[in-house]
Protein backbone atom coordinates (compact mmCIF):
# COMPACT_ATOMS: atom_id res chain seq x y z
CA UNK A 1 0.00 0.00 0.00
CA UNK A 2 2.83 2.18 0.80
CA UNK A 3 3.97 1.78 -2.50
CA UNK A 4 0.58 2.52 -4.30
CA UNK A 5 0.36 5.81 -2.30
CA UNK A 6 4.09 6.67 -3.52
CA UNK A 7 3.16 6.41 -6.81
CA UNK A 8 0.42 8.23 -6.82
CA UNK A 9 1.99 11.32 -4.83
CA UNK A 10 4.74 11.11 -7.83
CA UNK A 11 1.91 11.19 -10.36
CA UNK A 12 0.49 14.21 -8.35
CA UNK A 13 4.10 16.27 -8.79
CA UNK A 14 4.19 15.04 -12.41
CA UNK A 15 0.28 16.24 -12.90
CA UNK A 16 0.74 19.49 -11.00
CA UNK A 17 4.07 20.80 -12.94
CA UNK A 18 2.55 19.90 -16.14
CA UNK A 19 -0.57 21.94 -14.97
CA UNK A 20 2.25 24.86 -13.87
CA UNK A 21 3.92 24.70 -17.11
CA UNK A 22 0.75 25.18 -18.94
CA UNK A 23 -0.34 28.13 -16.34
CA UNK A 24 2.93 29.73 -17.69
CA UNK A 25 2.65 29.58 -21.37
CA UNK A 26 -0.91 30.96 -21.05
CA UNK A 27 0.24 33.87 -19.04
CA UNK A 28 2.95 34.19 -21.42
CA UNK A 29 0.43 34.29 -24.15
CA UNK A 30 -2.11 36.74 -22.39
CA UNK A 31 1.34 39.31 -21.41
CA UNK A 32 2.09 39.23 -25.23
CA UNK A 33 -1.48 39.92 -25.77
CA UNK A 34 -1.27 43.09 -23.49
CA UNK A 35 1.80 44.11 -24.38
CA UNK A 36 0.60 44.73 -28.50
CA UNK A 37 -2.66 46.36 -27.33
CA UNK A 38 -0.81 48.60 -25.15
CA UNK A 39 1.42 49.56 -28.02
CA UNK A 40 -1.15 49.93 -30.30
CA UNK A 41 -3.17 52.28 -27.56
CA UNK A 42 0.29 54.52 -26.98
CA UNK A 43 0.34 54.41 -31.15
CA UNK A 44 -3.37 55.61 -31.31
CA UNK A 45 -2.75 58.16 -28.62
CA UNK A 46 0.50 59.65 -30.02
CA UNK A 47 -0.80 60.22 -33.44
CA UNK A 48 -3.85 61.34 -32.10
CA UNK A 49 -2.02 64.33 -30.19
CA UNK A 50 -0.23 65.14 -32.62
CA UNK A 51 -2.58 65.43 -35.36
CA UNK A 52 -4.63 67.96 -32.73
CA UNK A 53 -2.00 70.03 -32.64
CA UNK A 54 -1.80 69.98 -36.44
CA UNK A 55 -5.24 70.50 -36.91
CA UNK A 56 -5.78 73.15 -34.30
CA UNK A 57 -2.69 75.23 -35.92
CA UNK A 58 -4.24 74.86 -39.50
CA UNK A 59 -7.91 75.39 -38.51
CA UNK A 60 -7.38 78.75 -37.42
CA UNK A 61 -5.54 81.08 -40.67
CA UNK A 62 -4.05 83.68 -38.15
CA UNK A 63 -2.24 81.10 -36.36
CA UNK A 64 -1.36 79.38 -39.53
CA UNK A 65 0.22 82.52 -40.87
CA UNK A 66 2.19 83.37 -37.79
CA UNK A 67 3.69 79.87 -37.46
CA UNK A 68 4.82 80.15 -40.91
CA UNK A 69 6.18 83.35 -40.72
CA UNK A 70 7.86 81.99 -37.48
CA UNK A 71 9.63 79.33 -38.96
CA UNK A 72 10.58 81.34 -42.22
CA UNK A 73 12.08 84.62 -40.05
CA UNK A 74 11.00 84.88 -36.25
CA UNK A 75 12.84 88.72 -36.11
CA UNK A 76 9.77 89.97 -38.60
CA UNK A 77 7.45 89.23 -35.83
CA UNK A 78 6.56 90.85 -32.63
CA UNK A 79 7.57 89.63 -29.54
CA UNK A 80 4.07 88.67 -29.00
CA UNK A 81 3.63 87.45 -31.72
CA UNK A 82 6.91 85.13 -31.45
CA UNK A 83 6.00 84.21 -27.73
CA UNK A 84 2.76 82.60 -29.21
CA UNK A 85 4.24 80.89 -31.52
CA UNK A 86 7.24 79.25 -29.35
CA UNK A 87 4.41 78.43 -26.87
CA UNK A 88 2.70 76.33 -29.36
CA UNK A 89 5.41 74.80 -30.69
CA UNK A 90 7.10 74.13 -27.23
CA UNK A 91 3.51 71.98 -26.75
CA UNK A 92 4.13 70.24 -29.88
CA UNK A 93 7.74 69.59 -29.29
CA UNK A 94 6.06 67.95 -25.72
CA UNK A 95 4.28 65.97 -27.08
CA UNK A 96 7.34 64.57 -29.38
CA UNK A 97 9.15 64.40 -26.33
CA UNK A 98 7.07 62.21 -24.94
CA UNK A 99 7.04 59.52 -27.85
CA UNK A 100 10.56 59.56 -27.77
CA UNK A 101 10.41 58.67 -24.30
CA UNK A 102 7.81 56.21 -24.93
CA UNK A 103 9.69 54.53 -27.45
CA UNK A 104 12.52 54.07 -25.28
CA UNK A 105 11.31 52.44 -22.63
CA UNK A 106 9.32 49.83 -25.30
CA UNK A 107 5.53 50.72 -24.98
CA UNK A 108 5.47 52.56 -28.14
CA UNK A 109 7.03 51.52 -32.04
CA UNK A 110 10.15 53.61 -32.59
CA UNK A 111 9.58 53.68 -35.65
CA UNK A 112 6.15 55.36 -34.95
CA UNK A 113 8.37 57.94 -32.66
CA UNK A 114 10.56 59.01 -35.43
CA UNK A 115 7.91 59.44 -38.05
CA UNK A 116 6.18 61.82 -35.56
CA UNK A 117 10.02 63.59 -34.64
CA UNK A 118 11.08 63.62 -38.54
CA UNK A 119 8.61 66.73 -38.25
CA UNK A 120 11.31 68.68 -36.58
CA UNK A 121 13.85 67.53 -39.64
CA UNK A 122 10.83 69.10 -42.17
CA UNK A 123 11.88 72.78 -40.52
CA UNK A 124 15.15 72.28 -38.36
CA UNK A 125 17.29 74.61 -41.18
CA UNK A 126 14.82 77.65 -41.04
CA UNK A 127 15.85 80.61 -38.50
CA UNK A 128 12.52 80.27 -36.53
CA UNK A 129 13.33 76.72 -35.40
CA UNK A 130 16.55 77.48 -34.50
CA UNK A 131 15.20 80.50 -32.63
CA UNK A 132 12.54 78.29 -30.71
CA UNK A 133 15.65 75.81 -29.81
CA UNK A 134 17.80 78.13 -28.85
CA UNK A 135 15.30 79.57 -26.83
CA UNK A 136 13.84 76.55 -24.84
CA UNK A 137 16.03 73.49 -25.63
CA UNK A 138 17.01 73.06 -21.65
CA UNK A 139 13.53 72.81 -20.80
CA UNK A 140 13.53 69.50 -22.32
CA UNK A 141 14.73 65.66 -21.19
CA UNK A 142 18.59 65.88 -21.58
CA UNK A 143 18.61 62.59 -23.62
CA UNK A 144 15.98 63.86 -25.90
CA UNK A 145 17.88 67.26 -26.38
CA UNK A 146 20.74 65.00 -27.75
CA UNK A 147 18.22 62.83 -30.07
CA UNK A 148 16.92 66.37 -31.64
CA UNK A 149 20.96 67.63 -31.89
CA UNK A 150 21.56 64.60 -34.01
CA UNK A 151 17.80 64.98 -36.22
CA UNK A 152 19.25 68.99 -36.74
CA UNK A 153 22.79 67.68 -37.96
CA UNK A 154 21.24 64.81 -40.05
CA UNK A 155 20.91 65.62 -43.57
CA UNK A 156 17.11 66.14 -44.45
CA UNK A 157 15.79 64.38 -47.50
CA UNK A 158 12.93 67.03 -47.35
CA UNK A 159 12.72 70.49 -48.09
CA UNK A 160 9.18 71.97 -48.21
CA UNK A 161 9.21 75.03 -49.78
CA UNK A 162 5.59 75.99 -47.61
CA UNK A 163 7.70 77.88 -44.84
CA UNK A 164 9.70 79.83 -48.02
CA UNK A 165 9.43 83.62 -47.25
CA UNK A 166 5.90 84.69 -49.51
CA UNK A 167 6.90 86.41 -52.65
Amino acid sequence: MTTSLAIIANLSDVIASFALVISLIFVGVQLQHNTRATKSTSAIAASTATSEWYRALGGNAENSALFRAFVANPDDLTPDQRYQIVVNLYAAILIFQNNFYLANEGTLDPEMKDTITQSISVIKDYPGWKYFWEERRSMFLTKFQDYVDVLMTTESKFYPKIYDPAP
